[in-house]
């Protein structure tokens, strides 16, 4: 796959690369399981649906979008350059552009803003000054089983990655000083897989 190196099953792109890695529809489920959502949801980097379709099952009104059009999405758009107003936005953004994204969604959202990132993304004195030390996370739900993300070309995998990721929520309805630190318990990822 042009742009994509597998190694170890990490979720490794180059700069360059559209960092198209479709999320297990499962995870989405684990985040529906702790968080609702009020009002419409924006998913900007819908990629093949994946995320789209889980909150649609769950019977949200859902705009899809993406840079690139992979035969699914409302609009096909670069986030980055949108500037409207939507109650939610729930996506796991492309990780070389996480920090935009996250910035930019916190502008244009008026509830929650739920992003699927790396645990690492906790770190780094840039992110602290850009990010946290403005709008910390109301809840940081740390997966207890890892998530694996492969590339739409490899089929068949179903092992666990090298890589720790969470759901990172901003809940702009509350005021949070602290975030709040929780795991996805192992019981909800595997009822989460068996109906997904």
């Amino acid at each position: 796959m042009k742009g994509v190196k597998l190694s170890f099953n990490r979720r490794i792109s180059s700069k360059d690369s559209d960092d198209f890695f479709p999320t297990p529809h499962w995870a989405v489920q684990a985040l529906l399981v702790y968080e609702k959502f009020q009002g419409e949801i924006f998913e900007p980097a819908c990629g093949t649906g994946n995320i789209s379709e889980v909150l649609l099952k769950n019977h949200y009104k859902v705009l899809s979008n993406d840079i690139v059009d992979r035969g699914y999405g409302d609009k096909h758009e670069d986030f980055l350059k949108t500037n409207f107003e939507v109650a939610n936005i729930v996506t796991n953004p492309p990780y070389n552009r996480a920090n935009e994204f996250v910035l930019h969604a916190l502008k244009f959202t008026r509830n929650k803003v739920a992003m699927l990132l790396r645990l690492s993304f906790l770190e780094g004195a840039q992110r602290y000054n850009d990010i946290y030390l403005k709008s910390p996370p109301a809840k940081v739900y740390v997966f207890s089983k890892r998530v694996t993300f492969m590339p739409e070309a490899i089929k068949g995998n179903s092992g666990s990655g090298p890589t720790a990721y969470a759901w990172f929520v901003w809940d702009k309805t509350r005021k949070i000083k602290t975030p709040e630190v929780r795991w996805i318990e192992p019981d909800i990822i595997d009822k989460c897989k068996q109906h997904g």
